[in-house]
C-alpha cells in the first residue's frame, strides 16, 4: 500500500497561501513602495523598525496564542468546558500595554504617534488570535476574505496617508477594516463564544502558550535578524538598500510561512509511528525546492528593486544572489520545521536556531566588516545554510534513533 499523507488538501493550502500572500503584497507591493519614495531614508528605516516589531510582536503573541487554542481545544471539547484562551488574550494584551508604556519612557517617543503604535500592534494581535478559530474549524477561507478586509483598509490608508501625510494610516486603517470584518463574522456565528472565564486547565493552557511564545519569538527574532542589525551597523541607507533588495525574497519566505501552518495541522492528526513514511515522503522534494525557490527569488527580486525601489537598483544587484540563496534555504526549513515540531522534542528547535543566530552573528559581524552590505548579505546566507543543515541533521539523527528502539522491541 502506498503511503499518503492525509487531509492535506490543496484548497486548504490554495486559501491559506493566497490570504497571507494577499497581505504580504499589500505591503511589499503597495505600502512600503509608496512610503520609501514619499518619506528620508531615516523615516522609511524607522518604518521598517515598526514593522519588523510589529511582525515580531503580534506572530509570537496572537498566533501562538492561536495555535495554542488549535493544540489544546480537543481536550477543552471532551471535557465540555469552555477554553481559557480569551482569558490569555485579554492578559496579553493588558501587559502589552502596560510594557508599552514603561518601553516609551526609555525610548521617548512622541505619545501620540507612540499610542498609535501600540493600537497597530494590539490590533495585530487580535488579528492573528482570532484567525485561529477559522483554522480550528477549516475554513481557510475566511482568512482570505479577513485580508481582503485588511487590504481594502490598507489601500484606503494610503489615500489617507496622501492626503494627510499620516504615514502610519495603511497599517492602522487595514488592521481595523479587518477587525470589523471579524467582528460580524462572530455576531453571525453561533458556535463562536467569548468568555473570559479561567478553568482547571488554565495554568496548563498558559504554559503550553509560554513554551510555543518563546520559541516563536526566537525564530521571528532570527527571521528579522538581519532588518534589526543591519541598522546600528552599516546605517540607514544600507538598511533601505537591504530592504528593497530583499522585500520581495522576503515575501516567498512569508508566503511558505502559512503551507508549514497547514502542513502542521495536518500532520498533527498522524499517528507518531509513521513519521519515516511521512520524512520519506518530504526529503526528495527538498532539492527541486531549493533550486525553484532560489531561480524564483533572483527574478522577483531584481524586479521588485527595478519596479518597485529603482533608488536603490545599483547597490542592490549586487546583493540579489545571496539574498535569493537564503531565502531558499529558508523556504525548506519552513517545510522541515512543522516534522520537527510533530515528531520530535521543541528542545531540537531552540538548538537549531541558536546555531543559526551564533554563525549568523559572527560571520556577520566578520563579513560585513570585510565587505560591507555584500559581506552582509553573505552571512545571512552562511546562517541559513546552518540552520538547514541542522534540521536535515536532526531528522536523520531522531529516525536512526527511533529505527534503533523498534529493532530492539522486536
Amino acid at each position: 500500500m502506498k503511503f499518503k499523507i492525509p487531509l492535506i488538501h490543496i484548497k486548504d493550502v490554495s486559501f491559506n497561501v493566497l490570504a497571507f500572500g494577499l497581505y504580504i503584497a499589500i505591503q511589499q507591493i503597495f505600502i512600503m513602495p509608496y512610503l520609501s519614495k514619499n518619506s528620508s531614508e531615516i523615516e522609511f528605516s524607522n518604518i521598517i523598525l515598526f514593522i519588523t516589531i510589529f511582525n515580531i510582536v503580534s506572530v509570537v503573541l496572537g498566533d501562538e496564542l492561536g495555535n495554542t487554542r488549535i493544540i489544546r481545544n480537543n481536550l477543552y471539547s471532551e471535557k465540555r468546558i469552555h477554553g481559557d484562551f480569551d482569558y490569555i488574550y485579554l492578559i496579553v494584551v493588558i501587559v502589552t500595554i502596560a510594557l508599552g508604556f514603561v518601553v516609551n519612557l526609555f525610548v521617548g517617543i512622541d505619545w501620540v504617534v507612540y499610542l498609535i503604535y501600540l493600537t497597530v500592534i494590539i490590533l495585530g494581535i487580535t488579528r492573528y488570535y482570532s484567525m485561529s478559530y477559522y483554522k480550528m474549524k477549516q475554513n481557510f477561507h475566511k482568512i482570505l476574505l479577513t485580508n481582503i478586509f485588511y487590504g481594502i483598509g490598507a489601500l484606503l490608508g494610503v489615500f489617507v496617508s496622501i492626503k494627510l501625510q499620516f504615514n502610519l494610516a495603511p497599517f492602522l486603517f487595514g488592521e481595523i477594516l479587518s477587525l470589523i470584518f471579524v467582528i460580524y463574522m462572530n455576531i453571525n456565528d453561533k458556535e463562536q463564544k467569548v468568555s473570559f472565564d479561567k478553568t482547571a486547565e488554565f495554568s496548563r493552557s498558559f504554559m503550553v502558550f509560554s513554551q510555543l511564545g518563546l520559541l516563536a519569538m526566537l525564530m521571528n527574532l532570527i527571521t528579522y535578524l538581519d532588518r534589526i542589525v543591519i541598522y546600528p551597523i552599516l546605517g540607514a541607507a544600507a538598511m533601505a538598500t537591504y530592504y528593497g533588495a530583499s522585500s520581495m525574497s522576503k515575501m516567498i519566505s512569508l508566503v511558505f510561512n502559512p503551507i508549514s501552518g497547514v502542513v502542521l495541522a495536518k500532520l498533527s492528526t498522524i499517528n507518531n509511528k509513521r513519521k519515516d513514511g511521512v520524512i520519506s515522503k518530504i526529503i526528495p522534494l527538498l532539492t527541486p525546492l531549493i533550486v525553484s525557490a532560489f531561480f524564483g527569488s533572483l527574478v522577483l527580486s531584481y524586479l521588485g528593486v527595478r519596479f518597485l525601489y529603482p533608488q536603490y537598483l545599483y547597490n542592490a544587484t549586487r546583493l540579489l544572489v545571496p539574498i535569493s540563496l537564503a531565502t531558499a534555504l529558508s523556504v525548506v526549513s519552513l517545510i522541515l520545521r512543522p516534522v520537527i515540531m510533530t515528531f520530535f522534542e521543541t528542545k531540537n528547535l531552540m538548538m537549531i536556531n541558536f546555531v543559526y543566530a551564533v554563525v549568523f552573528c559572527i560571520s556577520m559581524y566578520l563579513f560585513s566588516n570585510y565587505w560591507g552590505i555584500v559581506g552582509f548579505a553573505w552571512a545571512s546566507s552562511l546562517g541559513r545554510a546552518s540552520q538547514f543543515g541542522c534540521y536535515l541533521w536532526v531528522i536523520k539523527r531522531n529516525s536512526i534513533k527511533s529505527r534503533g528502539i523498534q529493532s530492539n522491541d522486536i
